[in-house]
């Protein structure tokens, strides 16, 4: 028992536990529990983000000659270096958006169907209430990417969310040529 009271409790004169000391441990005034021992070093519940890099890590190898670093990569950084780019970035996001849902609401007159089921029951509740939904969600993802621009994930997911919506632009082009 007392050997397991010892190793919990320390001196912080420095002085041996056993022999260096002319009163008993537990009078001493320097004598207290091993802090470095106690829980006070334990994690605790945190509300910073568990990374804290942005992803522009010098250290990275920045060589590699694929699609996704050429496109997303250097398009990332691109953005992250001029404002100007990232706002038509944002721009481009939101008028495509728009312009999905004007095509959607052509083709829905003309008689076909919403592939979005989500889109589709809101449709179901009028083309206002769909309209909202769809720029509220386009807002909300701008300031998203907006706020977050500093890393290079945010920024990459901008690039594709662009490109997604550039080929479903054409998409709602090819189809309107077709069958309208």
């Amino acid at each position: 028992m007392w050997g397991y009271y010892l190793d919990k409790h320390v001196c912080y004169v420095g002085k041996d536990i056993k022999t260096g000391c002319e009163m008993p441990c537990e009078g001493c005034a320097n004598f207290g529990p091993n802090r470095r021992s106690s829980g006070r070093r334990e994690r605790t519940l945190s509300l910073k983000l568990w990374e804290r890099r942005d992803g522009f890590d010098r250290r990275q190898n920045h060589g590699r000659r694929g699609f996704y670093s050429q496109v997303f990569g250097k398009g990332a950084f691109h953005l992250r270096e001029n404002l100007y780019a990232l706002i038509l970035l944002l721009i481009m996001f939101n008028l495509f958006n728009i312009a999905d849902f004007i095509f959607t609401l052509k083709a829905l007159s003309a008689g076909h169907s919403e592939g979005n089921p989500v889109m589709d029951r809101l449709f179901m509740m009028g083309p206002a209430v769909a309209g909202a939904f769809k720029i509220a969600v386009g807002l909300i993802i701008t300031a998203f990417i907006w706020f977050l621009r500093r890393y290079r994930l945010v920024l990459e997911a901008g690039i594709f969310i662009l490109l997604l919506y550039m080929a479903l632009i054409m998409y709602h082009i090819y189809g309107a040529l077709r069958f309208y």
